[in-house]
């Protein structure tokens, strides 16, 4: 399943970069979306982040005189708007496959509405509107098409009990990360990959129908019991074809199955199969469907430190296909020189018919699942995080481990072939600079291990460690597979009315990148904004980020916020 994994290791790097700036810029130190208790050691009100809840009714001490006035509910309503304009800077021709789009216009309207009704209770409220349109180049008939969501982005109650305790109902995001982007402690946090495999970070990820809590043990060193509960897992959201971020790349389908795929479906219906690929065996609202995380933290000599566990479903299922649906794509990836006539063996072509006769029923039924099942694998695993400050410096370090004794993580071979039971560490470092707004600074480092796969090649992990001769050179163990990642990015200020950033990300092993300049315009005070970004890919056509070189696009976007 090469380009499912392809999008869904590259995604988790992209967002690091970009993200670090944007938490170093506003230097928040809280880690989601928490309630901040009155009488903890919190930031003073004007550093704490939009997103804190402060509770009103703390208990006092005996005899003190409370010199607040009384609570009165609010309401604050929060909008901003982005419109884009991109151009394709690396247009490839229609004769090396499907068109593409020159010209990519997209506009976004965010809306936040928090309501604090009583002390201790609040509603968040939010959503999206997205109108993207994209036009063909004019040689290949400069055909256009255009997409309108609109989406619920948020929808959750905070209620605190007494006064330790704090729980968070609904739709919302949960992240307990502690180096930015999808680090290893992002557990319940599925990607958005519809409209391109970089972007705005808020919009990188999806939420989930959840509920979270916390108990808070001893405030005078920050030690916190969290819960966090979701009755129905939520794949990522993304498209295998049909347009330039579609991740099967225009011009090497037929050694994609599933870009191969794609000629087999009516354009009605090609949406919701794509969507179906990930949706087929769906876990439903069923005990045994849940997912769930518990965390331990608190601060210790002025760090913060925690342990965790995790015990759910992976991020990416794995793909099963009807025997004669197989036969056919075999069929047409095997294509070359051979004459088609005698590549028709009786048994393929006994195959074609009764796969034809497949087709016409599901297409019928808009139900594939009984030729393309995708089943989510399930999970358990152990964490440790931690993360310190030193003067303008800060240090974060979290790591993830999945044990073969609890189940091992599912991986694919280059064949496609499921291999299961296997053992991972995720490690992420990261070192962040921070003195705004003449620079902050972001370099982060990840390792993603896969223990005890001797002689055995690892679908996209290996690509870059495989010879010619099809034998494994792996850079460091060759017993273990690795994926190491760096991603950097740095930020300034020219005379408070420009702001600049360079940022990348990596694979030096694999000798691929992606590189995201931009430079930005600030027109005011009220947090308006116009800016030219570019986003470049690099690397070979067969690796993560080459495979989409492609997709080279410069971007004059203008942004508002309300």
């Amino acid at each position: 399943m090469t380009i499912v994994w392809c999008a869904l290791w590259m995604v988790a790097a992209v967002p690091s970069a970009e993200a670090g700036i944007e938490q170093s810029a506003n230097q928040v130190q809280s880690e989601d979306d928490e309630i901040v208790l009155e009488d903890e050691p919190a930031a003073a009100p004007e550093e704490a982040s939009d997103d804190d809840i402060v509770l009103d009714d703390e208990p006092k001490p005996a005899g003190s005189i409370s010199l607040k006035p009384s609570f009165k509910p609010s309401t604050v309503l929060r909008s901003s708007t982005l419109t884009s304009l991109g151009l394709d800077a690396e247009h490839n021709p229609a004769t090396l496959g499907t068109p593409e789009d020159v010209f990519e216009l997209w506009s976004l309207m965010r809306l936040q509405l928090i309501h604090r009704s009583a002390p201790g209770r609040s509603w968040r409220m939010g959503a999206r509107l997205r109108l993207w349109g994209g036009w063909d180049h004019p040689d290949e008939g400069g055909e256009g098409k255009s997409v309108l969501l609109t989406e619920l982005t948020e929808l959750r109650y905070d209620r605190r009990f007494g006064a330790n305790t704090v729980v968070q109902f609904g739709l919302q995001k949960v992240d307990w990360s502690v180096t930015d982007g999808m680090g290893p402690s992002v557990m319940f946090a599925p990607q958005d990959l519809r409209f391109g495999l970089v972007g705005d970070p808020e919009d990188m990820t999806l939420p989930v129908e959840s509920i979270v809590a916390r108990y808070t043990m001893n405030y005078t060193h920050d030690v916190h019991f969290e819960f966090a509960f979701v009755p129905r897992h939520r794949p990522l959201e993304m498209r295998l074809w049909g347009n330039d971020w579609g991740t099967a790349s225009p011009d090497q389908g037929a050694s994609l199955p599933i870009g191969d795929v794609s000629w087999l479906f009516d354009p009605s219906v090609e949406d919701q199969w794509q969507s179906n690929l990930f949706y087929f065996a769906k876990p439903e609202l069923k005990p045994e469907d849940f997912s769930g995380a518990l965390r331990l933290r608190g601060r210790l000599y002025g760090a913060e430190l925690g342990l965790w566990g995790f015990y759910g479903f992976d991020r990416f299922p794995e793909l099963k296909m009807d025997p004669d649906l197989a036969a056919v794509l075999s069929l047409i990836t095997m294509m070359g020189d051979t004459p088609l006539l005698e590549q028709l063996t009786p048994d393929r072509l006994a195959a074609l018919e009764r796969f034809q006769a497949k087709m016409v029923q599901a297409r019928a039924q808009n139900d594939g699942s009984s030729l393309l099942t995708s089943t989510f694998h399930r999970l358990a695993q152990i964490g440790a995080q931690a993360r310190r400050s030193f003067g303008p410096y800060v240090f974060a370090l979290e790591t993830a481990w999945t044990p073969r004794f609890l189940g091992g993580r599912t991986l694919f071979s280059p064949a496609m072939q499921p291999i299961s039971g296997l053992a991972t560490l995720h490690t992420a470092l990261q070192i962040e600079y921070q003195s705004p707004p003449g620079l902050i600074a972001v370099l982060g480092v990840s390792d993603f291990i896969v223990f005890d796969v001797p002689n055995t090649p690892l679908m996209v992990l290996d690509e870059s460690s495989m010879s010619a001769s099809g034998t494994l050179d792996r850079p460091f163990d060759p017993d273990s597979s690795h994926l190491v990642t760096v991603n950097c990015a740095l930020k300034g200020e020219i005379k408070e009315r420009f702001e600049w950033v360079l940022a990348g990300v990596i694979h030096p092993f694999g000798q691929d990148g992606l590189f995201m300049p931009s430079v930005a315009w600030l027109l005011g005070s009220e947090g308006e904004k116009i800016q030219l970004s570019a986003e470049i890919f690099a690397g070979s056509s067969q690796s993560m980020f080459g495979r989409f070189n492609h997709n080279d696009r410069v971007v004059l976007s203008y942004k508002r916020s309300y």
